[in-house]
């Protein structure tokens, strides 16, 4: 069988494994269809996944190499069948999306592909697969510790046994016992590793097994009268601390390794059975994640994906030249529901005085269905001489600050040019509702969330209200009152929020009552962009009363009942 596709000798993986995958990719008698290879899955090992049919293929499940890939080659190797599947239509490129664990490579791909349809059920095996594969890597690993553990206590009654040895072989193991469960429930490219205090604890809460377990029936335990508060989780700590220069005797050292005993038998088998529903999220988390990296991945070979697509939808638009791009980075806001959780935000400046607000959005709904919803787009529409300085300049704090976490609240904004009068009200009243339900939406989030962990991501909201509140107020043309606040302030907040809306401090529209008084508007606006890197909680509360006074301002001068939006 001819392969369209073969990677197989690039992957980074034992070399006996590599020439058993290649062995059965050219061997006539059997029927493999396609073959993954993933770097990135909760157990943290690379995954082989191979989807084939007929009784050849279904004699892998009884080769050493395919159901002891853990133990031989630290890889896991997940078989499916074909012919179960074909009777759903699911093109095969989409069994990226679907599987156990993120696809880095489609290492083989058969030219007998059935039309290209695979089934649904794939995606439902491959979770019940993968439960089944890790529950079953768990246990083998839990009979080793336990193996271990049997060894220890042989040397315990040894008396030329070195104790202190003992306890620091007791260390290690279960230190290798939790590694085990933090590579599920806490991978460490989704958040920050935990301390082995916590994890117990983790472990105690969540355990019914082991939080219920009769310690007391422990013969040691019950020798050494132990408190009934946690005495697992004390004396498991207590082998993390182990001072070397401690007395210790047998006794002491057999009772630590009968609670270990006990901890890591329950700790084994029931571990997946009770932590579903924390297993579950930890899932979700790991499926979000690879999606984000492969969008990530995508950003790196740009010229030769996206940026292509997108020039390509932009020929039906503008000429390429009135087009260029701010910002390719990944977009997640976690205090809003724009979490865009299936690619990469693209910030575009379209400078042109041709199109309307209609072209506008059509624009980015077909770079979106060009790009198969991996991209999102926000543009600015605005007329290219005033703007091509500037623009870069207006982004430059949010291309300094992006992160995964804390990200510009986008939205697509439109200024028009037209000598028509309609038109220009038409777009003008369109630019503002979007404006209000933008403005009011980052409101409701920042008065909703008060959370330390996203202080960075609160005050760029705050910032956000602030900013677009100033912005209509401008736009409305409102009357200027000099007593109120310095002009320079004014001009520096102006030229920081939305630069070049004006080139000179004269032709600034009057903004009306803009803080009441001179004093708050010093102290609080504008802040440089190192405050909100180290935002706090109590900055947060600062800028609150002086976010609330300008949205409300905003809300008395703007509302108009032609717009038929209530803020």
């Amino acid at each position: 069988m001819t392969s369209i596709k073969n990677h197989i000798s690039s992957l980074s993986i034992p070399s006996a494994l590599i020439e058993n995958l290649q062995k059965i990719t050219i061997d006539e008698n059997y029927a493999f269809y396609f073959i993954f290879y993933s770097e990135s899955n909760l157990l943290a090992l690379p995954t082989i996944t191979i989807a084939g049919r007929g009784d050849v293929f279904k004699e892998l499940t009884n080769q050493d190499w395919v159901t002891q890939s853990i133990d031989l080659y630290n890889v896991i190797i997940n078989l499916f069948e074909i012919d179960a599947l074909i009777e759903y239509q699911l093109n095969s490129q989409k069994m990226y999306s679907y599987l156990n664990c993120q696809l880095d490579q489609l290492v083989f791909q058969a030219e007998e592909d059935y039309g290209g349809y695979l089934g649904l059920h794939f995606m439902k095996k491959t979770g019940k697969a993968y439960l089944k594969k890790t529950r079953k890597w768990l246990e083998n690993r839990s009979k080793n510790h336990l193996n271990k553990l049997d060894e220890y206590i042989v040397r315990i009654e040894d008396r030329d046994s070195n104790y202190v040895t003992i306890v620091n072989a007791l260390k290690q193991l279960l230190k290798e016992v939790l590694i085990d469960f933090t590579t599920i429930f806490f991978p460490p490219f989704l958040m920050q590793i935990p301390s082995e205090e916590e994890v117990l604890n983790f472990i105690l809460k969540h355990s019914k097994s082991v939080s219920k377990c009769n310690w007391s029936q422990i013969d040691t335990v019950r020798e050494y009268r132990l408190q009934k508060s946690n005495p697992p989780i004390q004396h498991l700590l207590y082998i993390f601390n182990f001072d070397k220069q401690e007395e210790n005797n047998k006794y002491e050292i057999t009772l630590l390794i009968d609670i270990m005993r006990v901890f890591i038998s329950l700790f084994s088998t029931t571990l997946l059975y009770q932590y579903t529903e924390e297993y579950k999220k930890r899932t979700k988390q790991l499926k979000i994640h690879n999606i984000r990296e492969e969008a990530k991945a995508s950003v790196e070979s740009w010229e030769e994906t996206l940026e292509n697509q997108v020039k390509a939808t932009l020929k039906t638009f503008y000429t390429p030249k009135s087009v260029f791009l701010l910002s390719k980075r990944h977009f997640n806001i976690p205090l809003t529901e724009l979490n865009y959780e299936r690619g990469i935000h693209l910030f575009i400046v379209v400078l042109t005085q041709k199109r309307t607000y209609q072209d506008i959005r059509q624009f980015c709904k077909a770079i979106t269905k060009q790009t198969s919803g991996q991209v999102k787009v926000t543009a600015i529409l605005q007329k290219a001489s005033d703007w091509t300085r500037n623009i870069p300049m207006f982004f430059e704090f949010y291309k300094k600050y992006f992160t995964n976490q804390n990200l510009f609240y986008g939205n697509s904004i439109y200024i028009s040019h037209d000598k028509d009068e309609d038109i220009i009200t038409d777009n003008k009243n369109k630019f503002i509702q979007e404006c209000l339900e933008s403005l009011n939406q980052a409101y409701l989030n920042i008065k909703e969330n008060n959370n330390a962990i996203f202080c960075e991501a609160q005050a760029m909201l705050y910032h956000f209200v602030i900013q677009q509140s100033l912005v209509l107020l401008i736009y409305r043309k409102l009357e200027f009152i000099p007593s109120i606040i310095d002009v320079n302030y004014l001009y520096d907040l102006i030229q920081w929020c939305y630069p070049s809306v004006y080139k000179n401090i004269n032709d600034l529209p009057v903004v009306k009552k803009i803080l009441f008084n001179k004093d708050c508007f010093v102290k609080y606006y504008p802040k440089p962009n190192d405050f909100i890197a180290d935002c706090t909680l109590e900055d947060i509360k600062e800028l609150n009363s002086f976010c609330d006074m300008i949205y409300s301002l905003t809300k008395e001068e703007v509302k108009d009942s032609s717009l038929l939006i209530e803020l």
